[in-house]
Order: C-alpha cells, then sequence, then structure tokens
C-alpha cells in the first residue's frame, strides 16, 4: 500500500526547497483533499473508474499546480471540465494525435483520462483507463517526446526525481 501522506510530505518539502532555489519555474505547495463525493461525480461525469492509485493520491490533494514543471496535475473539477485546462488539454491530445491513436497503435485518445496538463505548452499527463490493453500505466506526452510508466506511482516517483534533478542545476548553476 502506498503511503500517499508521506509521498506528498516528502514532493511537497522539494518543492518548498525549490521555491528557495530555483527562480525559473513557479513552484507550488499540494491543494487539499478531495471529498469521497466530489472523486465520485469526477467518475461518474467521465464514466470511468479511475485507476485506485491516483484515485487515493486524490484523496490526499485535490490536484496540484505545477506539479511535473509546469504541468499541472488535474482535481477532480478539472477532470470534469470545471477549469480551462481540461478544454485546453483534449486540443493539444487531439493536435499531438490527429489519427486518435499514439504512435505504437495500442492505445487510442478513447482509452484515456487527462489528468494533467501544462498551458500554453504540449505537456500532456494522460491515465489509461480500466478495460484496455494498458490499464493504469501513465503516459506523459511531453513535446514531441512521449513516456510510458507502468503505473500511477511510478510516475509520480519520476516527478520526485526530477525535482530533485531541478534543486542540483539550480544549486550548482546547470
Amino acid at each position: 500500500m502506498i503511503e500517499w501522506a508521506c509521498e506528498i510530505e516528502e514532493k511537497a518539502a522539494l518543492k518548498r526547497r525549490l521555491m528557495e532555489v530555483d527562480r525559473i519555474l513557479t513552484h507550488y505547495l499540494p491543494q487539499p483533499p478531495a471529498s469521497a463525493a466530489s472523486i465520485a461525480d469526477a467518475e461518474a461525469t467521465l464514466g470511468v473508474s479511475l485507476d485506485s492509485q491516483y484515485r487515493d493520491f486524490l484523496r490526499y490533494t485535490d490536484g496540484w499546480k505545477a506539479f511535473a514543471c509546469d504541468a499541472h496535475l488535474f482535481g477532480t473539477e478539472d477532470l470534469i471540465g470545471k477549469s480551462a485546462l481540461r478544454p485546453f488539454a483534449e486540443q493539444m491530445l487531439n493536435a499531438f494525435n490527429l489519427e486518435g491513436a499514439f504512435p505504437d497503435r495500442i492505445l487510442k485518445n478513447r482509452d484515456v483520462v487527462i489528468i494533467g496538463t501544462a498551458h500554453p505548452e504540449l505537456n500532456l499527463l494522460l491515465l489509461v483507463k480500466a478495460g484496455c490493453q494498458k490499464e493504469g500505466h501513465v503516459v506523459r506526452i511531453f513535446g514531441s517526446q512521449l513516456f510510458e510508466y507502468s503505473s500511477f506511482y511510478e510516475f509520480y516517483r519520476s516527478t520526485v526525481d526530477e525535482d530533485l534533478h531541478l534543486i542540483e542545476c539550480a544549486i550548482h548553476g546547470r
């Protein structure tokens, strides 16, 4: 079982450190937890059951601005389109993926839930829906690059590593 409270505190500590040393990017702390009702509402509105790791994460923080570099990790209101982020992310996904299928042709746009984006750059965070071949995987589209993680937690930990790298670069002037 993932100890999200500890994981989030570790990343929040890194974000606090980045606020001290990095003057290029803007860094934020996590939002308050999502309620069970808001998570259920998001799932009902989307017509999908969210991956258990992401759902559990939302119980500790209902979204996080500039979570991964400048990409916002969606909270429940973003998931259901109550902010401008989701419509923008849908446009970006469709522009990136004109044929509706990813390069490996295993996934299609309809197989993913957008869980994050950066505006105005092409930086999308996608969660593969239940029942699809790569269920629970996270796909990150960052410019022209595509990264795949076998779980939300693996993706999460990669962002902790990114933050550690950013701190090192800021301190050592790289």
